[in-house]
């Protein structure tokens, strides 16, 4: 009973300081549609909560903290990531993003399954969470390749990057189901039919693919320039292992300071995350998304407009080491 009573006192306690944070933020930016609509949500939570609509209560928390990051993504976005702050904001967005499969974990108990999360939070919640990440790891690392001198500077944190950002686009691009060939189709449109059944079911999906890609293909370079440098043999770079982690970093500025795994282990579980970091092979990976990417974009895709020329000649690139 004691513990239940605990957990109800701090969801309680986490409901109201979102509607806080939300509040606060929408009084420094009156004219925010992103941060009027995280009020809002944040206030049906907290409603609906005192009704005991349980389920309610996690959808529009997480829709509330969806809006908020979107709003502080934004910034970061505009600001072009600024050297001197983007780890301390990108570690805000991330612990918010937990938050989310946190407030499950105080509800039923215990570590919550990928399952469980979507049954509760829903399909195109957890859907989403993985993509705002992968997406905000993209544009982390897409900045920071602009300025080499960054990418000496932060190499382990670019790496880590890459190899989280690719993780998280691929459990969103896992979470629906592909349709089957023997499946019927109400839809007459066999463009359509051939997307769903190759697992392209919005733009967001096909940009999975294409983000995806180029993270691997990133990754794949930053690691055969270290083990040139390094006079060491490529093959022995193809995982993220003890020489990524080794890579000389500030102690303030380390990997895991991002809570980049963190956050993955709230959604995905822990053994999952520490699977996909010892066996994550950017040249495999990156071949297969770029792949995929450009033969949707040839096929039920041609005719709108979707540009391949990068993605084949990275694929081309990758194919000769």
């Amino acid at each position: 009973v004691r513990e239940a009573l605990n957990n109800y006192f701090e969801m309680e306690g986490m409901l109201e300081k979102q509607y806080e944070r939300c509040k606060k933020q929408r009084g420094l930016y009156p004219t925010n549609a992103s941060l009027e609509s995280a009020l809002s949500f944040a206030a049906v939570a907290l409603e609906e909560f005192k009704k005991k609509a349980l389920t309610k209560v996690f959808e529009n928390y997480s829709k509330s903290l969806l809006d908020l990051t979107f709003f502080y993504e934004n910034i970061l976005t505009e600001k072009a990531f600024p050297a001197d702050t983007t780890i301390a904001k990108l570690n805000e967005i991330l612990r918010l993003m937990a938050l989310c499969s946190q407030l499950v974990e105080k509800h039923i108990c215990r570590t919550s399954s990928e399952k469980e999360l979507v049954e509760l939070l829903s399909l195109d919640v957890v859907e989403c969470i993985h993509w705002r990440i992968g997406a905000l790891l993209y544009m982390y690392c897409h900045t920071v390749r602009m300025k080499p001198e960054r990418v000496e500077m932060e190499r382990g944190i670019f790496l880590k990057c890459c190899c989280m950002g690719v993780y998280h686009l691929h459990k969103m691009a896992g979470i629906r189901v592909p349709l089957s060939e023997d499946e019927d189709v109400i839809s007459r449109d066999t463009m359509t039919t051939e997307l769903l059944q190759r697992g392209i079911f919005s733009d967001v999906h096909m940009l999975g693919l294409m983000y995806a890609g180029e993270m691997c293909y990133w990754y794949w370079q930053e690691v055969n320039k270290m083990a040139a440098a390094e006079a060491l043999p490529t093959k022995q770079s193809a995982n993220i292992s003890e020489q990524t982690s080794s890579t000389p970093v500030d102690d303030s500025m380390q990997p895991e300071t991002l809570e980049l795994s963190t956050v993955a282990k709230h959604l995905t579980g822990e053994v999952v995350v520490l699977n996909w970091q010892k066996t994550f092979n950017a040249l495999h990976y990156g071949q297969d998304y770029l792949s995929r990417y450009i033969e949707v974009a040839r096929g039920p895709l041609k005719e709108h407009s979707w540009k391949y020329d990068n993605a084949v000649k990275m694929v081309v690139e990758m194919k000769k080491s």
